[in-house]
């Protein structure tokens, strides 16, 4: 009796430790969804919400052009980043703080590009950290 008592909270602890990952899981694609539609819809600064302090700086540097340019070239660069189509293929826990999202970039006519972003658990939420 006491081995099946066991055996059972043994399994209780495994399903609860399983459903937790994939919680935080659930969580960390919604963010990186969010980057990633926010990020092909240009809109850095919702993107830049997305991220890490030190992520978030690092992409505001690199889109800095993109705000100096004249209104009809950042319209055209938002009519080519609109046709961009992102897939997350999988999301990887390596542990409770950190979280690796697979994702396919889709361009038209293009071949599909395989690229990966980490996340990082900041005060309770999913940041991105890495691209």
């Amino acid at each position: 009796m006491t081995r099946k008592l066991t055996s059972l909270c043994v399994a209780i602890a495994a399903m609860i430790t399983v459903s937790a990952c994939s919680d935080g899981t659930k969580e960390a694609k919604a963010v990186a969804s969010d980057f990633l539609n926010a990020y092909f819809a240009t809109d850095y600064r919702m993107a830049a919400a997305c991220c890490t302090e030190d992520m978030s700086k690092t992409l505001m540097e690199a889109v800095e052009d993109y705000y100096k340019m004249e209104e009809n070239t950042q319209n055209d660069v938002k009519d080519i980043s609109s046709k961009v189509i992102t897939t997350i293929t999988s999301v990887q826990a390596v542990d409770k703080e950190t979280v690796v999202v697979n994702y396919d970039i889709i361009v038209p006519e293009e071949p599909k590009v395989p690229s990966t972003m980490t996340l990082k658990k900041v005060e309770d939420s999913w940041r991105v950290s890495e691209l």
